[in-house]
């Protein structure tokens, strides 16, 4: 776990790519739009 905090910090684990793409056919979404989306469902 040290180890991988220590990449993290070394900026060794900014790695970009397109899973999200790729596996759900689809553009990434922000939290925030993702969030404002689910509103209703996550408040009933």
């Amino acid at each position: 776990m040290v180890a991988f905090d220590a990449n993290v910090r070394a900026g060794h684990m900014n790695v970009v790519t397109d899973a999200v793409t790729y596996f759900a056919g689809r553009e990434p979404q922000s939290l925030g739009d993702w969030l404002a989306v689910n509103r209703t469902a996550l408040t009933s």
